[in-house]
């Protein structure tokens, strides 16, 4: 469970109360199954689990999320605009 996930279910059972439980259970049954898999394939095979991915046939995206990540509209974060915004606070 990652901190997004935590984040989510928590929100969910604030919003929904117990309603939905047995859907943060049912994930999270099926999230383990599917990473157990995952990792024994690529420890069976010595490929990661994105090359395996990248075998399965159908159509493609032409754009991958690390190309995604400096999308237009996106502000891109260096360490040098980070010093200058931090040292911008410190002299306000």
């Amino acid at each position: 469970m990652d901190s997004g996930e935590l984040v989510a279910t928590t929100v969910l059972g604030a919003e929904h109360g117990f309603r939905l439980l047995w859907l943060i259970l049912v994930s999270c049954t099926i999230k383990t199954v599917v990473q157990n898999e995952l990792g024994r394939y690529a420890i069976g095979t010595g490929e990661t689990t994105l090359e395996a991915f990248d075998r399965v046939p159908g159509p493609r995206w032409r754009v991958s999320w690390v190309v995604g990540q400096g999308a237009p509209g996106r502000r891109k974060v260096d360490q040098a605009s980070v010093a200058e915004e931090r040292h911008r606070r410190s002299v306000a």
